[in-house]
């Protein structure tokens, strides 16, 4: 199966999910509950859930007892839970003098797909992002679904963008390149400013695909709530 036909049948599968996720007046809006599925080079495919509440952000392995990162919205502070351990490590931003000196220019090209299904009467659009004239990744997204979705990402990656600046001459030199500091540090928000990433991948093998979706998710209140008797570090980051 080639590249393209990989890529239509990944999104008409999206579409029949969002068929049975769309809500409907009778429907309770809950919980936005988005369930990817990643990949990378060397390791076996995982789930990766994306919860979202007006006051948190929850990333996990997709069941209540996974590990998980707990992004709390008003203060901008991120937790990140490990069981086996019973830790939690709280990273706020911090200001930092840090700079990036390297000039680096981000532009996104637009591809004309065709035969892309439509989601929920939104089709997907299809962009390359490039930094220095060098391709970085390939993102699909859907600009409308689950705006909701979009502005606790962006949150969220901008928040966590702070901290790798802060780091940046601790990060391994192999993995600072061009591609990071434009999407890590530099621009954060980058592959989602054309709507809702529902598939994307990088020129390093990395794949990254929404697989299910619930607008009106029942999730446990807990899930938002830090396990008591765990220790806790404060990264000063």
């Amino acid at each position: 199966m080639n590249k393209q036909r990989f890529i239509i049948t990944v999104l008409s599968a999206l579409v029949f999910i969002a068929g049975c996720s769309t809500s409907t007046d009778n429907q309770k809006q809950g919980d936005l509950m988005l369930m990817y599925q990643e990949s990378e080079n060397g390791v076996e495919p995982y789930a990766s859930r994306v919860l979202v509440t007006d006051k948190f952000l929850r990333l996990d392995d997709g069941y209540e007892q996974s590990d998980f990162t707990l992004y709390d919205r008003s203060t901008r502070t991120i937790y990140t839970v490990l069981r086996e351990e019973q830790s939690i490590m709280k990273l706020k931003p911090v200001k930092t003098s840090v700079k990036v000196e390297k000039k680096l220019l981000m532009d996104a090209r637009k591809l004309n797909d065709k035969d892309i299904p439509s989601i929920e009467g939104m089709f997907p659009i299809h962009f390359q992002l490039l930094v220095n004239n060098k391709l970085c990744s390939d993102v699909f997204a859907v600009k409308g679904l689950h705006k909701k979705a979009v502005i606790a990402l962006g949150e969220f990656r901008r928040t966590l963008a702070e901290m790798h600046l802060k780091n940046l001459y601790k990060t391994p030199e192999e993995l600072r390149d061009d591609c990071f500091i434009a999407h890590d540090i530099l621009s954060p928000s980058r592959t989602m400013q054309f709507g809702l990433p529902v598939y994307q991948f990088d020129v390093n093998g990395k794949k990254r695909m929404l697989v299910d979706y619930n607008r009106h998710y029942k999730s446990k209140p807990d899930l938002y709530v830090l396990p008591k008797n765990y220790k806790t570090t404060i990264m000063k980051r």
